[in-house]
């Protein structure tokens, strides 16, 4: 993955002047002129009778036949210039050349549904359905198909006009395009479409051309085609398929019916003229020119070609074009028919035939889009439209209706002469009218682009390169003006105007072919001789560049580009330029009007102030303008109709606010940014880059002078001639050449060469640029460059900013490149600019280079992120010289080679304040040595002799004691990119960057670097600021006007923007999301429905209300623009307010939309919003006292003090690349403050606050004139109406009102803290309760910064006020007694409190909760209820059961009195009261049956426990109900642990300790009378003291408790062990009134605090782990069975923490009480005897040895074999007593006899099984036994001797030997032998006879045969 880098992009932004009206005027679009435009397409919709028409790329709707039109406006914002309509069922799809649209609701709303790239299709024009949700669009880009409605495209053509796409109905595609007809079979499910697949089915040639396709309802293919055999009736064909294009056949009929077009007809081949069916099924085709005929077939589909008959309908009545065409026909019916045409609308047949078809226009709504000239000739309207139409509309009622008036020619322009006249010309004829353009007369048939006339009504007309004169108005042009000084090659591009003071000018726009450029010439008539002057034109003026305007009004010349307009009032010896941008100068009386879309602005002063009005949308411009004697304004405009304007619009420069000069003057600062490279020439001169900014120093480098670029043009790199000093610019497609460091700048070569990037001189004088990807060489100096020498190839890349391209000592070049497809960068080099080679970067091939360095000897230096690097040999071989340096470097650091050849590099870990120091090497980069800390991060250095200049990451620093010290030398390195200016207090300014800040105490004067860097200030609504730092993480606070900053927030990523509409809601802004924050700890990624995905959007600005309601604005990738939305509840909705949203504010509680087109739309509630036209530029500002700012470019900076009503220009009058940033108004001394490019900070020359003689006057006083309960250490604060400043001298004074005689306190007027307009004075003690006090001021102690001083308060009646009472600090008194709960029977709680002062009703709770809920539980309040009294009352309540739990009540008592003194009971903290239960009936005495088992049997035992205060512990007593409580050991017994391991029988209860208890008969309710639950709670638990050994315990308490939480962190206390059923198990939870065994490690006591569940004490709790023998923690549990009765206590297992004795691990077995079988294994080294589970270190084999003790009978051992996990271990049992092993993860149980033994081993380990022999000679009883058939005998041999001599034999009863079963010498192991008792029957022994070394062994066994 490629390196991210930082790049410094420049941006130029087209400020679209827009000015802001005097009085927002309105205008209103006339009735017309109506149906003049193009008609792209026509869509008819049966239902509702609706038809929809794309005219002039906007859509249009009627449901009334056409009578009336409806524009169809989109709500959602969404601008589509649409150039097809397909209608879908309900469904709408539009196309926009390279956008496909969908709409639900008949073109209201419109969503984007193509997810490519911006122009994925660009140049598509037209939509087909090719099927279900499979569309494809074409145009001449080609073909594009979709199959999912428009998501996704496929390419299927490009490179070739498609004209016509149709499908038939299988959904085949069949296109026609300059190769002839193409079909692509649809493809099968699942397959693409693909451009192969698009093949030629029948192929153009020379004299054969396909045109519109058409395909019938049977899926026949039609195409119209040339034909030049079918002369003599006409070049076209149609022709016809019905095998899918295969085959063809001509169907243009025979004889009287053939298709007969002639050759002046013709039909459109690129417009889509139409060609299709009827619903009636016939072919329609439409032809123009001169015949406008729909030639018709019916029978198109007959089998025999000849047959087809052809008729031709009616002339259509297209009249006003020379080549009327029909682009499109929608059929209603077979006889109703809708066309659509090129320039005349839309028109309407009912009677669609053969023959006779009649034509009505159908236009009314569809106005004019080109609407181009307007003229009052009397009472008349004339207008002209584009487009060359044969006539001219005219009005006769103010525009209210129109007709047209055919002319016999084109129209083009309309001059109205002094005499009255009309003359109406265009390019072929000139027309004449007398009565104002009611009649015309034809003067004389030649063309002229422009006529003016003078006053004595001679005409001057030119055409492209003539200027011809008429006396006649226009019948006669006898003479042509014999013309000198014009270029030799030249055209009139614009209308000539005349000026005919002094002599007859002519004022011409000529374009010189003989330099490609554009000029204005003066050219004064004298009889036919006409002498031409160039004019010089001002430094603005781009010769390359359009002029769209050339106007003489009033005696005054005006030439307009788009960005200045020249005004000279001496006929172009003198200029002055007005900077903005416009698309047309329109004169009228008193000044000129520009126009640009969507706004008409008007200036009667020259530009200095301005008179805007808004058009109806931002679709229209204005093309002329005409004013009748009443003064309204009717207008000619693009998209739209006439226009027509009644209010004043021409203001009277006197009514407008007095012009303001700000006369900007620079600052001295702050200097600083960014510089990341330094160049240096032979002479020592020094240049400075920082990022697209150049510098130069003077000759100590200690200042700095920024270089301009040449005028008009932007430079992307500068380079240095080090032998001539020259310094040579490349620009985008010219470099250019100064000589005097640049100052002056010259065009040094202008090759057709664009995309320039770099160029570099060598050494040798030649040049090398680096442009549009390829390398150029000039040999002559970078005057000529010729063919490129390299070419980059698809895979490599080249960063501007990123990458190197240099020069070496020996001229090599090198070119540093990224390959896209190795991802890694690699150098492109050459010696000689002709043979170019790669060469690998250094280091590793996952490391970009950053920098490369070429010192004086050709030396190449490189740097990346893995160390530092030389090259000797042009970069072929590298070698590392990182040497001993450790510490890190920043990207842009480079090697520097100091005039001595000594290497320098700086690095981090400094220690210094920025942590950087600078690393020198005297020898090559074989060792390094820290030169020392410097204080800013070094990015380049160079020498001026012995000092060091030193480019940082701020600025410019130098030092001359090699690098030991350093001082700044930034004066004139202005701020790169500057971002706030903030007037923080009266005299401070500061300022924001992307590297640093700056805060200057003296507005200006001086400057100082902030200890932080931000980036961002914002003031919140309490007047502090906060400045977000450079990283975006961290934000500070400054309550003191930026004096000092504390951290604020910490933000998790890399944050953008902040803002806080009220100082609690807190947004902030990355590039693709918006966070927020209510505590400025926690950030909350907001989750937004209805934006961009976040990989298509980045987010530029962000403000919020109040309310929740956020504002955004993006730059929406889909769409290719910036969008702005509103987000509420998480939903985003499309904002349409402005065209380009450029910027977000919010003032005054009011949220403000600017749009850079010039739009200001403002809300205070999101919902309702006021728009207004304001100038267009790149953001708006408010500052105090609501002056609108508006930077522009071109250093244009607009201003409105009226509301935005009216603006003036008040930008920077010099010279150079500046544009506006912020500006500030400082209220205190009236100056205005701006941060703009490329330029320190700016103040203005004056004071621009108008001069007033008002005085200042409070606004507000606090406290508030007669305010009362006021805090006796207020503030005093009063607050001015405007910045006041306080006087010296003057005071202010505190009275007591009943005692005014002596102040309490005076202040000075200049004591007070300022904050705005606001002074606060804080008193030195605090003032008396309950008194009132007035505030006197003297007069004039505060004066504005004109001098008016403020009145004085001379009264006690202006600021008075009253403090607030003594508060009272007294606490109530509680008086409370507790008692217990009775269960069953309601709680009445009462509290007694008592009061220095009545006590409130309402303000007295308990708060209750269980006593053995959770700690952390709330509790819950409940009001009590109030009795009688004042001072003192009793507050009662009952407590309901839901209250409280088993155990109780827990509950604290809380009161407050009327001044919010609290007191409660208990009174500390913390602790509580509590309530426990007592039982004191039959119906709630706890029962002990739940934990009893009756039945007098052993497995009927239970382990009990009595968890209550019990008044009589006797057990007789509580077992009353058994056999009265006389004691029978036939009817109970109960048992308890003594000491030891002895139980003895008790005679009494206690506590805490657990009982065998067993009752034969169940008696009913055996019942713990005269019990309450124990005195127990969260502050005092119960201790239980457990001995050394075994315990018997009982759980306390009448609720679970967990005993694992109880002893954690004992590891002394073992588990509990409980009996539950009949089985013993190894458990945690104690449940109520049961009990278990416990044991103590060790010889002392110890002592257990009993919890309630769920609250530790801390500590390890038992860890319980699975049976997966491949894990190193295991465990395996093992349960006994006998007799009915179970122990799960015992098992194996292994434990990486496990020791061999006994541990927390392991589990022994309780005393024994039952006959109960139990596991026992022994541990002689262990202090207990033996365990019941023994868990063992981890190992890898282990054997474990137990037997089974107790137990009656029958024995089973049972354990989970399915939950074992194992690899390649074995866990195997082995039965000592019968010598069987049993494979443990094989089975889960083994049945036994312990009286015939009960030894066992468990062995674990690799191949264990393998390794088990037997320990003894045994025989196992056959199996099974009685036998039938066969029965099976094993026995074992053990390993005592190597071989055993061995007989296994029966015998029957009378001792005869049956049967020999094995016979031989054995070997140690397990056997197994077969006997088969086929004819036997009885009683039989087996005997087994082994031979021993002692004596022989013989084992018998019986078995019965019973058959």
């Amino acid at each position: 993955m490629k390196r991210k880098r930082r790049y410094m992009s420049r941006f130029f932004t087209l400020a679209f002047l827009v000015v802001t009206s005097f009085a927002q005027a309105q205008w209103n679009q006339l009735t017309g002129p109506a149906g003049a435009g193009t008609v792209q397409d026509l869509e008819y919709v049966a239902t509702g009778n609706r038809v929809y028409a794309v005219a002039d790329y906007r859509m249009y709707t009627t449901t009334n036949d056409g009578t009336t039109w409806t524009k169809v406006i989109p709500t959602n914002g969404v601008d589509i210039n649409l150039t097809d309509l397909l209608v879908d069922g309900t469904t709408l799809y539009a196309l926009d050349y390279s956008v496909f649209y969908k709409s639900e609701d008949n073109g209201l709303t419109w969503v984007r549904t193509n997810t490519g790239a911006a122009g994925q299709f660009y140049g598509t024009q037209k939509i087909t359905k090719l099927g279900t949700g499979t569309f494809a669009v074409y145009g001449w880009n080609g073909i594009y198909v979709s199959t999912d409605s428009g998501v996704s495209w496929t390419q299927l053509s490009s490179g070739k006009e498609a004209i016509s796409v149709r499908a038939n109905a299988n959904g085949d595609l069949f296109a026609t395009d300059p190769d002839g007809v193409k079909k692509h079979t649809k493809p099968a499910t699942g397959q693409p479409w693909t451009p192969a697949g698009l093949t030629i089915i029948r192929a153009n040639t020379s004299t054969l051309f396909h045109n519109q396709l058409a395909i019938d309802a049977s899926g026949n293919i039609y195409a119209l085609s040339s034909n030049p055999t079918n002369s003599p009736n006409g070049n076209f064909d149609v022709i016809r398929s019905t095998d899918g294009g295969a085959s063809w056949l001509s169907i243009r009929g025979s004889g009287a019916t053939v298709l007969s077009i002639p050759t002046t007809d013709g039909v459109c081949s690129s417009c889509y003229s139409f060609f299709g069916f009827a619903p009636d099924g016939k072919l329609y085709l439409a032809t123009g020119v001169s015949g406008n005929r729909l030639h018709v077939t019916a029978n198109p589909s007959v089998a025999t070609a000849t047959s087809v008959a052809w008729s031709v309908s009616t002339a259509y009545p297209i009249s006003l074009r020379s080549d009327p065409t029909v682009s499109s026909m929608a059929f209603a019916s077979a006889t109703k028919a809708f066309i659509g045409t090129y320039g005349d609308g839309i028109l309407l047949t009912t009677n669609l035939s053969a023959t006779g078809t009649t034509w009505a226009y159908k236009n009314d709504g569809i106005y004019s889009s080109y609407g181009k000239e307007i003229e009052i000739a009397g009472t008349r309207l004339l207008m002209i439209t584009n487009g060359g139409n044969k006539g001219l509309y005219q009005s006769t009622d103010g525009g209210s209706t129109w007709s047209f008036n055919i002319l016999p020619d084109y129209i083009n322009s309309l001059v109205k002469m002094p005499n009255g006249s009309v003359i109406a010309y265009g390019g072929s004829g000139l027309f004449y009218s007398t009565d104002n353009g009611a009649t015309w007369s034809a003067k004389v048939a030649q063309g002229f682009n422009s006529i003016v006339s003078s006053p004595s009504n001679v005409l001057y007309g030119t055409n492209s390169s003539q200027i011809k004169v008429s006396s006649d108005n226009g019948a006669t042009w006898p003479t042509v003006i014999s013309m000198t000084g014009l270029p030799t090659s030249f055209y009139f591009p614009n209308k000539i105007p005349i000026d005919v003071a002094g002599s007859v000018d002519l004022f011409a726009h000529v374009y010189n072919y003989d330099i490609s450029q554009h000029e204005i010439y003066k050219i004064t008539i004298i009889g036919s001789t006409g002498t031409a002057t160039k004019l010089t034109m001002p430094s603005s003026f781009i010769a390359n560049d359009w002029i769209n305007s050339v106007v003489v009004n009033e005696g005054k010349l005006y030439v307009a580009q788009y960005n200045n307009i020249f005004i000279s009032a001496d006929k172009g010896n003198t200029w002055s330029t007005v900077s903005y941008s416009n698309q047309k100068i329109i004169p009228i009386a008193g000044g000129i009007c520009v126009s640009n879309y969507g706004s008409l602005y008007i200036t009667q002063d020259d530009g200095l102030s301005w008179n805007n009005t808004s058009l109806p949308n931002n679709n229209i411009f204005i093309q002329d303008i005409a004013v009748d004697a009443s003064g309204d304004f009717y207008a000619a405009a693009v998209n739209s109709g006439g226009l027509k304007n009644t209010n004043d619009l021409v203001v009277p420069p006197s009514s407008l606010p007095p012009y303001i000069n700000f006369n900007w003057q620079p600052t001295s600062g702050p200097y600083g940014g960014e510089v990341t490279r330094l160049m240096k020439d032979n002479a020592n001169t020094v240049y400075a880059n920082q990022y697209a900014k150049y510098f130069k120093a003077n000759p100590a480098a200690t200042s700095w002078q920024y270089i301009n670029y040449p005028t008009n043009y932007y430079l992307n790199d500068i380079t240095v001639k080090k032998s001539s000093g020259e310094l040579f610019g490349t620009a985008y497609d010219r470099i250019f050449k100064s000589t005097d460091g640049g100052a002056n700048w010259t065009l040094h070569n202008s090759e057709n060469i664009v995309d320039r990037r770099k160029s570099i001189v060598l050494p040798n004088g030649n040049f090398a640029m680096f442009a549009n990807n390829k390398v150029y060489i000039s040999t002559d100096g970078g005057i000529t460059f010729g063919t490129p020498k390299y070419t980059l190839n698809a895979s490599e890349s080249y960063y501007q900013y990123g990458q190197a391209f240099v020069s070496t000592s020996n001229n090599a070049i090198i070119l540093e490149v990224y390959d896209n497809v190795l991802q890694k960068e690699k150098l492109i080099r050459s010696t000689d600019g002709t043979t170019w080679t790669t060469a690998a970067p250094p280091g590793t091939a996952a490391s970009d280079i950053s920098q490369l360095t070429v010192d004086d000897a050709g030396n190449i230096y490189a740097v990346n992120g893995e160390g530092l690097f030389k090259s000797a040999d042009n970069g072929t071989t590298w070698t590392s010289i990182k040497g001993n340096i450790t510490d890190g470097w920043g990207y842009q650091a480079r090697i520097s080679v100091s005039p001595t050849n000594e290497l320098y590099f700086p690095t981090f870990g400094g220690g210094g304040a920025n942590n950087t120091k600078l690393m020198k090497s005297t020898n090559g980069g074989t060792t390094w040595t820290n030169v020392g800390n410097t204080p800013l991060e070094i990015f380049d250095l160079t020498w001026i002799g012995t000092k060091m200049v030193a480019a940082t990451i701020n600025g410019i620093i130098t030092s001359t004691d090699n690098g030991a010290t350093w001082v700044d030398a930034s004066t004139g390195i202005t701020l790169l990119d500057t971002t706030d200016l903030l007037q923080a207090s009266q005299n401070r300014l500061l300022v924001s960057s992307y590297t640093s800040s700056y805060t200057s105490n003296d507005n200006g004067t001086t400057w100082i670097k902030s200890t932080y860097d931000f980036k961002q200030f914002f003031t919140l609504p309490d007047g502090s600021i906060v400045g977000l730092v450079r990283n975006g993480d961290k934000g500070y606070r400054s309550v003191d006007q930026g004096s000092t900053w504390t951290q604020y927030f910490t933000f998790p990523e890399f944050g953008q923007q902040y803002f806080s509409p009220n100082g609690t809601d807190h947004y902030m802004r990355t590039y693709y999301d918006i966070f927020y924050s209510n505590n400025l700890t926690t950030w909350t990624k907001l989750t937004i429905s209805g934006l961009p995905p976040n990989n298509q959007r980045f987010m530029n600005d962000l403000a919020a209300d109040g309310s929740g309601i956020i504002y955004l604005i993006l730059y929406n990738y889909t769409t290719s623009k910036e969008e702005a939305y509103q987000i509420l509840f998480g939903s985003a909705s499309l904002l349409n307010q402005a065209t380009n949203p450029r910027s977000l504010g919010y003032y005054q509680s009011k949220i403000y939309l600017f749009g850079s087109e010039g739009s200001l739309s403002s809300t205070d509630d999101g919902g309702t919003w006021t728009k207004r036209s304001v100038p267009g530029g790149n953001k708006f500002i408010v500052t105090a006292r609501n002056y609108y700012f508006i930077p522009s470019n071109n250093n244009t900076l607009w201003l409105s003090r009226d509301l935005g009503q009216t603006w003036q220009s008040v930008g920077l009058n010099v010279s150079g690349d500046y544009y506006f940033k912020d500006v500030i108004l400082n209220e205190f001394d009236g100056y205005a403050y701006a941060i703009l490019n490329n330029s320190v900070v700016r103040k203005s020359g004056n004071i621009v606050i108008p001069d007033d003689a008002t005085a200042p006057v409070v606004s507000t006083y606090f406290p508030a004139n007669n305010a009362t309960n006021i805090a006796i250490n207020t503030a005093l604060t009063i607050t001015f109406d405007e910045a006041v400043i306080p006087q010296a001298g003057k005071t202010l004074r505190i009275l007591d009102l009943a005692n005014a005689t002596i102040p309490i306190h005076t202040f000075n007027a200049t004591d007070g803290v300022q904050n705005g307009k606001s002074f606060s004075y804080t008193l030195p003690s605090s003032l008396s309760y309950l008194k009132t006090y007035f505030v006197v001021m003297d007069a004039a102690a505060f004066k504005d910064i004109f001098g008016n001083s403020s009145a004085g308060i001379l009264n006690n009646s202006t600021w008075r006020f009253t403090t607030i009472e003594e508060p009272d600090t007294q606490k109530p008194a509680i008086t409370f007694t507790t008692s217990n709960l009775e269960k069953g029977v309601a709680k009445s709680f009462s509290v007694s409190i008592t009061d220095n002062k009545t006590l409130p009703a309402d303000s007295t709770f308990i708060y209750y909760r269980g006593i053995t809920t959770a700690a952390t539980a709330p509790f819950t309040k409940a009001k009590m209820t109030a009795g009688t009294g004042t001072t003192t009352r009793t507050f009662t309540i009952d407590a309901a059961e839901s209250w409280y739990d088993a155990m109780g009540l827990e509950f604290y008592i809380e009161t407050a009195d009327a001044s919010g003194n609290d007191q409660r009971t208990p009174a500390t903290a913390n602790t509580y009261h509590y309530s426990y239960i007592s039982f004191t009936n039959d119906n709630t005495y706890p029962v002990l049956n739940s934990v009893l088992s009756f039945g007098g049997a052993e497995s009927n035992y239970r382990i009990v426990s009595i968890p209550y205060k019990l008044s009589n512990a006797s057990i007789p007593t509580i077992l009353d109900e058994v056999n009265g409580g006389v004691p029978d050991k036939t009817q109970w017994r109960v048992f308890t642990l003594g000491t030891g391991t002895a139980y003895t029988e008790p005679t009494t209860f206690s506590y805490g300790k657990g009982y065998w208890i067993n009752v034969r008969n169940n008696p009913g309710n055996i019942t713990i009378e005269g019990s309450q639950t124990p005195e127990f709670n969260r502050s005092k638990f119960f201790d239980l003291t457990l001995n050394a050994g075994w315990n018997m315990i009982g759980n306390p308490y009448p609720v679970p408790i967990s005993w694992n939480q109880a002893k954690s962190g004992n590891s002394l206390i073992g588990s509990v062990q409980t009996f539950s059923g009949s089985t013993y198990v190894t458990g945690d939870i104690l449940q109520p009134m049961q009990g278990g065994f416990v044991f103590v490690t060790g010889t002392a006591s110890q002592t257990v605090k009993i919890r309630f569940q769920g609250i530790t004490a801390g500590g390890r709790v038992g860890e319980e782990f699975g049976s997966d023998l491949s894990k190193p923690n295991w465990a395996l549990p093992i349960v006994t069975e006998s007799a009915g009765l179970s122990n799960a206590i015992g098992g194996i297992g292994m434990h990486e923490q496990a020791e061999e004795g006994f541990d927390e691990y392991d589990q022994i077995n309780p005393p024994r009480f039952l006959s109960m079988a139990e596991l026992s294994f022994p541990k002689k080294e262990a202090p207990i005897a033996a365990f019941a589970r023994d868990i063992v270190p981890t190992q890898d084999e282990h054997v474990w040895k137990f037997e089974v003790e107790g137990g009656e009978g029958i024995t089973a051992l049972t354990w989970n074999h399915e939950a074992i996990i194992t690899s390649d271990q074995d866990l195997i049992m082995f039965d000592k007593s019968r010598q069987k092993v049993i494979d443990m993860t094989a089975t889960g149980a083994y049945e036994f006899n312990p009286a015939q033994g009960n030894s066992f081993e468990i062995h674990y380990g690799k191949g264990i099984k393998e390794k088990i022999r037997p320990t003894a000679i045994y025989l196992a009883p056959p199996f099974p036994n009685p036998v039938k058939t066969e029965s099976i005998v094993n026995f074992a041999i053990p390993e005592a001797n190597d071989r055993y001599q061995v007989s296994l034999e029966v015998y029957n009863s009378s001792g005869q030997r049956v049967a020999t079963l094995a016979q031989g010498v054995y070997a140690p192991g397990f056997y197994q032998a077969l006997w088969s008792a086929d004819h036997m029957n009885g009683l039989y022994f087996i005997r087994l006879n082994v031979e021993t070394a002692n004596s022989p062994v013989v084992l018998t066994e019986k078995v019965i045969i019973n058959k």
